[in-house]
């Protein structure tokens, strides 16, 4: 438990406490962040999104907390800031403003946001958006071997790191296929990062692809790589542009 009158979480707080499940923070919290700098800036979000493999992202002050499934999210009324790789473990409170790159890579989970929540909002497939479900935040994927049919029609853009279980995170792929509708036309760096998949398919729609948007890393039963294992089928006329 937090004590009460704590306003900001930095960098590593909690780093590397395997064995942590729940967590219980302070009403009066209103940043969770990464890096150890008191400011408000995690640096080079855009720079992430579209291309920028070589920033190495900050670390959040719940790092590699790979058993923490429980934060008490819905009595945070004070929250307004979930920064760059803050969690990797999912009910969000109305006052959220803004989530940064990457603040829920690994989680797979179901997520439900306060509908009265003005920047965010969830679907019926435990999604993650923007209000206006116009940018897919984060997908959740726990269990699933395909996932299809199941994001929002508004979305135009997938985030980066929208859809997280590499094998060095707390997750082990189920999913065997992806589909990308046709209405999404952007697809931010390392969009799907994940490992074990074998198909995926890019709809009709998509026009610009981020660096290493599908970091796909297939293995067999002794974790060793198996090349050219995934099938990447484009559905358009032309391929996108990639950056």
């Amino acid at each position: 438990t937090v004590p009460e009158g704590i306003t900001m979480l930095t960098g590593y707080a909690f780093g590397e406490m395997a064995a942590l499940k729940k967590v219980t923070l302070p009403v009066s919290l209103k940043y969770i962040k990464a890096g150890i700098l008191p400011d408000l800036d995690d640096n080079g979000d855009y720079a992430r999104r579209w291309g920028g493999c070589g920033i190495i992202p900050q670390v959040g002050p719940f790092a590699n907390c790979n058993s923490l499934e429980e934060v008490n999210f819905e009595e945070l009324v004070n929250l307004e800031l979930i920064g760059d790789g803050a969690f990797r473990m999912s009910a969000l409170s109305a006052s959220v403003k803004e989530i940064r790159s990457r603040a829920f890579r690994g989680v797979g989970g179901f997520f439900t946001v306060d509908e009265s929540n003005a920047a965010y909002s969830s679907d019926e497939n435990g999604n993650l958006y923007n209000k206006d479900k116009t940018l897919l935040i984060n997908i959740s994927f726990d269990g699933k071997e395909v996932i299809e049919n199941v994001f929002a029609p508004t979305v135009d853009t997938i985030a980066d790191c929208a859809l997280d279980n590499s094998v060095n995170r707390k997750y082990s792929s189920t999913i065997k296929k992806l589909v990308i509708p046709d209405n999404v036309k952007y697809i931010q760096a390392e969009a799907f990062y994940t490992n074990n998949i074998e198909h995926v398919v890019v709809g009709r729609g998509v026009e610009i692809v981020g660096q290493v948007a599908f970091y796909i890393t297939n293995i067999d039963e002794n974790w060793a790589t198996i090349n050219n294992s995934l099938t990447l089928e484009f559905l358009g006329e032309t391929v996108p542009v990639f950056y």
